[in-house]
């Protein structure tokens, strides 16, 4: 036989004992997608997620419940779950009394005659006269803040290059006890009026869930909140003013107070 076809045959062993020693390691050999599909999988087992994965050189056990050291030397177990909430911890919101001031004795004989623009959100407020408070910004501001209409917090001026933005100088952000007072701050123009509301419960110093304030000379308008009894969790308080663009919106966060049941109407 000539010599190259000898050549020829070898040559043709050879690159099929390549082909079918390939072919059998990619029968054999896992895949990428297994690989990675893999990861953190036990041999015996499912896939360990991070919250319950072991630390290295454990015996993949999940972590024990902390031991904490009481000032007497003894070691207790983790501190017990809080309480749920009840009635009787979270408390009864309380009335509001018709003489406490002039403006609660205002929503009493609006509740009477069914005067919508001093009791709702939905009803229209009474117009902002910007001509009276530019005549005499200290007087009209005065008259105006001594109306309660919770409607006012949508009247705000339009954006424009002379008009600021009401701007908050206290934390949207705030957590707070039922029984505990917190202010909340805003810069508006010098002894421009800030109207404030809350419809998921407390009050502010006037005891009704809106107000509006006078600011100082700087623009500075502030009011105090106090959730009271029967109040707790997410309570949002909005504010606007009519001499400036934009809102407000104050996401405090109320936790139950110890004298919820002490304070509430029986």
């Amino acid at each position: 036989m000539p010599k190259r076809w000898m050549l020829l045959i070898v040559l043709t062993v050879s690159i099929c004992g390549i082909t079918w020693a390939g072919l059998r390691y990619s029968h054999e050999a896992p895949s990428l997608a297994d690989s990675t599909s893999n990861i953190g999988k036990s041999q015996n087992g499912p896939a360990l997620s991070p919250r319950t994965m072991a630390s290295p050189g454990s015996n993949g056990a999940p972590p024990s419940a902390p031991v904490v050291t009481s000032p007497t030397g003894k070691t207790t177990g983790p501190s017990a779950a809080p309480a749920p909430l009840t009635a009787d911890s979270i408390g009864k919101v309380q009335p509001v009394r018709a003489d406490n001031n002039a403006q609660t004795a205002l929503i009493a004989s609006a509740v009477k005659a069914h005067q919508d623009n001093h009791l709702s959100l939905l009803a229209a407020a009474t117009p902002f006269d910007m001509d009276g408070f530019n005549a005499n910004p200290e007087a009209y501001a005065k008259t105006y803040a001594e109306d309660v209409q919770p409607s006012r917090v949508y009247q705000t001026a339009a954006p424009a290059p002379n008009v600021p933005v009401l701007t908050s100088l206290t934390p949207v952000q705030l957590q707070t006890t039922q029984d505990q007072t917190i202010y909340l701050r805003a810069r508006t123009v010098p002894f421009g009026v800030i109207s404030w509301v809350t419809t998921d419960g407390g009050t502010f110093q006037n005891h009704l869930a809106a107000i509006t304030v006078v600011a100082d000379s700087h623009g500075v308008g502030s009011v105090s909140y106090v959730a009271g009894p029967g109040t707790v969790d997410l309570v949002k308080v909005q504010a606007g003013s009519p001499l400036s663009s934009g809102h407000l919106l104050y996401h405090i966060q109320v936790t139950a107070s110890s004298h919820s049941i002490a304070s509430s109407v029986p």
